[in-house]
């Protein structure tokens, strides 16, 4: 919803997630996403995520990831690209969920 827009929630939840995967021994974070919407890739980018070039990362997942999104239909609302964020230690403040 518009009124919920702009107040980091998308953020803390992305960066929170990015913690638990690092804490879980994983060294990045791969997503897919919408190439063209000014919301998306641009959001994530600001969070460390920078597009994948096929085959760069995930090998057969990640291809898998996308057939499964075509076959639903995904692509017909635009064009999808797979981003790639390297996760590292965590600063005391970010651990401590601030």
């Amino acid at each position: 919803l518009p009124a919920h827009a702009r107040q980091g929630l998308g953020s803390a939840l992305v960066r929170a997630a990015m913690r638990e995967a690092w804490h879980d021994g994983h060294d990045d974070m791969t997503l897919t996403t919408y190439r063209d919407l000014p919301w998306t890739a641009p959001f994530y980018a600001r969070l460390g995520f920078a597009e994948v070039v096929d085959g760069a990362v995930g090998g057969s997942f990640l291809a898998r990831q996308r057939a499964h999104e075509q076959a639903l239909g995904l692509d017909r609302h635009g064009p999808r690209i797979a981003m790639r964020a390297r996760l590292g230690r965590p600063s005391p403040g970010q651990v401590n969920g601030e």
